[in-house]
């Protein structure tokens, strides 16, 4: 019974040192202008107004993990694509300075 807890205890160890990793690199671009954002990360993925005057600056890559698969009854494999779209969110007010941001994915 411990087990599940060891485990769960081992994931969030393994987790949290990425997530501080990526809420700090987010949180340094606050106060810039997206430009500059622009210019360090490359193109964006899309750039969306937000409706209020700004902007909406987004990153996103697919994590390929890999193919696994499984053999049905007649002994064909098929193949299953793993994997998972990250994305990084940077807001922009109407002056272009980035004022907050979020992501999904590690």
């Amino acid at each position: 019974m411990k087990r599940p807890h060891i485990l769960l205890a081992a994931v969030i160890m393994l987790i949290l040192p990425g997530c501080a990793l990526i809420n700090k690199r987010m949180s340094s671009w606050e106060g810039h202008h997206y430009s500059e954002l622009i210019r360090s990360w490359g193109a964006p993925s899309r750039v969306v107004d937000d409706g209020a005057g700004g902007k909406v600056i987004v990153y996103e890559e697919y994590v390929d993990l890999g193919t696994s698969g499984r053999v049905d009854q007649w002994g064909n494999f098929h193949a299953q694509n793993n994997g998972y779209t990250r994305k990084r969110e940077f807001f922009a007010d109407r002056d272009g300075i980035i004022r907050r941001w979020q992501w999904h994915g590690l």
